[in-house]
């Protein structure tokens, strides 16, 4: 599942995601442009160190930037990055993924997973650590992977689910040798298997569309990892992570996790007070300011991590010529320039849904999209009947102006300002004006990304698996009331049916090939403008170990701490 990450218009959901308002951009304050790197494509900087070079203790003090309220991760409202980051030193993630995107089971949880061709069925077999318990003393079981099938894979719109894909083509799921031995049996192939059951979900707290619904909000009913809740304090905005004394793999060496609601400037702030100990420093005017810090390191890698505008489908831009113009009339080149002003790095713009640059598998499927193009907007504005009052002007159609509805969080870094006043200058070009509504931060994603109550909103989606299937949910048909994670509610014609053609295929070139003509489809009917793949540049302290900006990796909590 993608995660999004709100940056004032770009979060995750992640997930980043993860549509969290990771500033991913810089202002026009930099004094001179320091000297440009490109980042490697498997670029990781955590300053990887073995267990024995750290000290047992500690406590890592980070933030994000909202208060959770829906922390079950196959829920629709689920899929905030900031949630990941709470709750991903408690909840198991069976696969473990290194820089290169190179997946593999992770043993504390699983000790074997494989996928057969039994009699023309695609037959995955899974041997959970027999070791591996929830909170509650419960063993991991088939039971948990039945329920997760049951909630996402049988169409029950009850469950209010982010995503269906993979579930829905599963056959059986069952015990084999014992109920740590778990054998699912799929009515078709798919290709992209590991994506589903990713992480790991309880039967006993998800088994009803009740418990599924509400019995995450605000809370964790039940943990599976190196660490466990120590506090949720809602007055204060923060929540405390403690070591779990009941887990079963190798004791983590911190003392304590400190998560605070933070927005980006304040965050700098306690960055520079030693109130916290991680800040992104992926804006000019914060990797500016946060140089000066004593004892800092500035970590870079390349995640799968992409920032966008997505549209939505009432009002004018319910017709997909408007759309189209929108994504005509924006020049990613220059959002990218804007971004990267200030950075060491530079910020590549994305002609792909689907795939980050460094990934294999990525074309360029933009098109004449992202180009700057205000003649062809402006003749495509033409043709949906919006006529022109003169350059400058805004166009109309039966007496009403063409006027969008741009909303945004506010807290948004200078980077992400000055991309929506470049975004709106644009659009002015061709004659639309956009009315940039900034909204709390709390109120984005509940009261108006999950609600589709915009025109063009921006936001990051990040994945922590780089599955291209964790995207699905983003480009598919909404089922009446279920969106899964198509917030603006964009139908794609002939783009739902390509996309399961492409994970039904059996090698990864074909794969891939079907993947690249579904995002095509994509970007002509108008539902989301990729912009460009967003660099991770963290600040923190030199000695933290095994932290900081990992690329396509997966962080081991149990090995993140401080060098002796």
């Amino acid at each position: 599942m993608r995660t999004s990450t709100r940056t004032a218009a770009f979060v995750v959901a992640t997930v980043t995601a993860s549509l969290v308002l990771s500033a991913c951009g810089s202002g026009d304050k930099s004094e001179g442009e320091p000297k440009k790197q490109a980042v490697a494509n498997h670029a990781s900087e955590v300053n990887p160190q073995p267990v024995s070079a750290l000290k047992q203790g500690g406590e890592l003090r980070i933030a994000v930037r909202e208060w959770i309220t829906q922390y079950n991760p196959s829920h629709v409202e689920g899929s905030q990055g900031d949630r990941r980051t709470i709750a991903e030193p408690m909840l198991p993630s069976i696969w473990q993924v290194d820089a290169k995107g190179v997946i593999t089971p992770d043993k504390d949880y699983i000790e074997s997973a494989e996928s057969v061709d039994k009699g023309g069925k695609q037959v995955l077999t899974y041997k959970i650590n027999p070791k591996a318990k929830w909170s509650d003393g419960t063993a991991l079981s088939y039971r948990d992977f039945e329920a997760m099938w049951k909630a996402q894979g049988q169409d029950n719109k009850d469950f209010l689910i982010s995503e269906s894909t993979g579930y829905e083509d599963i056959e059986s799921v069952k015990a084999g040798a014992n109920d740590q031995e778990v054998v699912i049996t799929m009515k078709k192939f798919t290709s992209q298997w590991q994506g589903m059951f990713w992480q790991l979900m309880p039967a006993k707290f998800i088994d009803t569309p009740d418990k599924f619904n509400k019995g995450w909000v605000e809370k964790i009913p039940v943990t599976a990892g190196p660490f466990k809740v120590g506090k949720m304090d809602k007055t204060a905005q923060t929540v405390t992570l403690v070591p779990d004394a009941a887990w079963w793999g190798e004791k983590p060496k911190l003392d304590k996790i400190v998560i605070r609601v933070l927005q980006p400037d304040a965050q700098i702030d306690a960055f520079l007070n030693k109130e916290l100990d991680v800040t992104t420093a992926s804006n000019a005017d914060y990797y500016k300011r946060l140089k000066a810090a004593k004892d800092t390191d500035f970590r870079i890698g390349s995640p799968w991590d992409e920032t966008h505008m997505t549209f939505g489908s009432g009002g004018p831009v319910a017709d997909v010529k408007v759309r189209q113009a929108v994504q005509m009339a924006v020049d990613n080149k220059v959002m990218a320039d804007i971004a990267g002003k200030g950075l060491p790095v530079e910020f590549k713009t994305l002609g792909s849904h689907f795939y980050m640059p460094n990934q294999e598998g990525y074309q360029d499927n933009s098109g004449k999209y992202g180009k700057g193009d205000v003649a062809a907007a402006g003749k495509l504005l033409d043709e949906a009947g919006w006529k022109s009052a003169g350059e400058g002007q805004v166009r109309t159609k039966d007496g009403k102006k063409l006027e969008l509805n741009y909303v945004t969080g506010a807290g948004a870094s200078a980077s992400v300002k000055a991309r929506d006043a470049a975004t709106q200058s644009m659009l002015k070009k061709v004659g639309i004006d956009m009315k940039i509504n900034e909204v709390s931060a709390n109120d984005y994603f509940n009261k108006y990304v999950n609600k589709g109550a915009f025109d063009i909103t921006g936001f990051r989606f990040t994945s922590a698996t780089g599955l291209t299937s964790d995207g699905f949910g983003i480009y598919r048909d909404p089922k009446g009331g279920q969106i899964f994670q198509n917030y603006g509610k964009v139908v794609i014609p002939g783009g739902e049916a390509k996309y399961r053609e492409a994970l039904s295929a059996k090698t990864p070139e074909e794969s891939q090939k079907l993947q690249n003509e579904a995002d095509k489809m994509i970007w002509d009917a108008g539902h989301s403008l990729e912009i460009f793949q967003t660099p991770a540049i963290i600040a923190t302290p030199k000695k933290l170990a095994n932290y900081g900006s990992p690329g396509l990796a997966s962080v081991d909590w149990k090995s993140v701490g401080y060098m002796k």
